[in-house]
């Protein structure tokens, strides 16, 4: 489960069929491979793969945002639909009947633990529906990958508490030439999951990178920007730029430095700054 291995563990099964796939199981959503997201595939995975966050603790007190969407990365049970591609056009479905159904061995223990968290309705949405658009071209050598979502679901009450259902649009833009790639992503699910009757909300999360490769050799940036106004509509927000840089070394092994800097601020005070680097070396099988 997520808490076991980090990400997700895959009990899944696929079936393939004339006219897409359909998967049912322990699996992403189908964000993961719907949007570009070049913070978790550029040169050193960083900053989604957080090695960077092994080096230093951020502030936890505040809720600056979200940089992914709801239900990213996530092992809860679903069932999901990819077409197949026709003349550039894909869509893609997903339901999650409740993200705390996660695979847990305490599963029921697990849902109620995680429907309400800092008094946030962050992790129990229920009859979670993600429905995503996606277009690919290709024209004189310039790629461009655009793809646009939108996530439903339920949230529900608590001690006599409402809590805002979720309601989140997510779009992302990929350019490519040559060795050469872009783009920017978009997360905004405003006062989803955040108690009715507070001011909370503005959760959103935008992220921009570019990276070069040629041949063994690869340089990325990216910077995440995260933001969040508290039930005393207060703003905080946060901002992580890795600069990276990556050489094959062959057989699957590869050499990574990360230079970073994260900064979180709540209410006009900062309450991270960190900056640092990071070397990494991975090996595939």
């Amino acid at each position: 489960d997520l808490a076991n291995c980090g990400v997700v563990n895959f009990n899944n099964a696929a079936f393939s069929t004339n006219f897409g796939t359909v998967t049912v199981g322990e699996t992403f959503d189908v964000g993961a491979g719907g949007y570009s997201r070049m913070t978790a595939s550029g040169p050193g995975a960083d900053p989604d793969a957080g090695n960077m966050t092994h080096f230093y603790t951020a502030d936890a007190k505040a809720n600056y945002g979200a940089a992914n969407e709801t239900n990213y990365a996530d092992n809860s049970m679903k069932i999901k639909y990819n077409s197949n591609v026709y003349s550039g056009f894909s869509v893609a479905v997903g339901f999650t009947p409740h993200m705390g159904e996660d695979g847990a061995n305490t599963t029921q223990q697990d849902v109620a633990a995680n429907t309400l968290s800092g008094n946030n309705w962050d992790n129990g949405f229920t009859d979670v529906l993600h429905v995503l658009g996606r277009y690919t071209m290709d024209m004189d050598g310039v790629g461009l990958t655009a793809a646009v979502g939108q996530i439903t679901g339920n949230a529900g009450q608590i001690g006599g508490r409402n809590y805002n259902d979720l309601d989140e649009l997510v779009y992302s833009v990929h350019v490519s030439f040559a060795g050469f790639a872009a783009d920017y992503r978009k997360n905004e699910a405003d006062n989803s999951g955040r108690e009715a009757a507070t001011n909370a909300g503005n959760n959103e999360g935008t992220s921009m990178c570019g990276e070069y490769r040629m041949a063994n050799l690869g340089l990325g940036v990216c910077q995440v920007e995260t933001g969040f106004t508290d039930a005393n509509n207060r703003s905080n927000s946060s901002t992580i730029r890795t600069y990276a840089a990556e050489y094959s070394l062959g057989g699957g092994a590869n050499l990574a430095v990360v230079y970073f800097t994260d900064e979180h601020e709540a209410n006009s005070v900062t309450n991270t700054d960190v900056d640092g680097v990071l070397t990494k070396l991975s090996i595939g099988f």
